[in-house]
């Protein structure tokens, strides 16, 4: 009987809308982790944090998940920019 317990609870796993979402949470994980060869710098060392956002921003249906990204790329474009400000109005106190 177990064998057809796992059996059962790896097809439910695998049903449709659960095998879109692995997919798509796939998908999202291999984007983000392409263009890291392709970087200069230490980013070879934090390579692990796009892939990593990635995967924390997807949920169950595309909306939210292209909603929560979205918001994501809102905040860090808001934080870069206002860091940027500093940088650029005040003087360096270091």
């Amino acid at each position: 009987m177990q064998r057809h317990e796992t059996v059962t609870s790896v097809r439910r796993r695998l049903q449709p809308p659960r095998f879109l979402q692995i997919t798509e949470i796939a998908v999202a994980v291999a984007i983000a982790w392409t263009p890291f060869p392709f970087l200069p710098g230490n980013a070879q060392e934090l390579r692990y944090y796009a892939p990593l956002g990635a995967l924390l921003s997807m949920h169950p249906t595309l909306m939210r998940s292209l909603r929560s990204a979205l918001q994501t790329l809102a905040g860090l474009a808001f934080g870069i920019a206002l860091a940027g400000a500093v940088l650029i109005l005040s003087e360096p106190s270091v």
